[in-house]
């Protein structure tokens, strides 16, 4: 059985992928943007969430390595035109997860980073 979360997000990819949701820059229509995570803080970063703001649950961690303290990487591809909560979990007993964060993506730009600090997180 299918779950809600991954049959929104099937439809909403295909929709944005048959329409696109930027406009044309040099004939070519942006459907995505490439998410990079850049962890800023003191603490190695073990688990990460990327869900539609619609759901109510956050799905499984979509990491596949853990994030060094003060390092960037990619962590994939999410669409445009919705809004998405971001949310990490330090890789530590003591240390809770960093704060959720909602932000609607936009195809303004090829790609999108997300800081994680020691207690907050933010986009450039």
């Amino acid at each position: 059985m299918i779950s809600s979360k991954t049959l929104i997000l099937t439809v909403i990819t295909a929709i944005f992928f048959l329409k696109g949701c930027a406009p044309e820059d040099g004939g070519k229509k942006f459907n995505s943007v490439n998410l990079y995570l850049k962890n800023n803080s003191d603490f190695i970063i073990e688990k990460v969430y990327v869900s539609s703001s619609v759901s109510r649950n956050w799905g499984s961690n979509i990491n596949k390595v853990l994030i060094p303290e003060k390092s960037e990487m990619p962590i994939g591809t999410i669409d445009c035109g919705q809004k998405f909560d971001f949310k990490s979990e330090f890789f530590s007993f003591i240390q809770p997860p960093a704060q959720a964060l909602e932000k609607e993506v936009s195809c303004d730009f090829s790609s999108l980073t997300w800081v994680v600090e020691n207690k907050t997180n933010y986009f450039e």
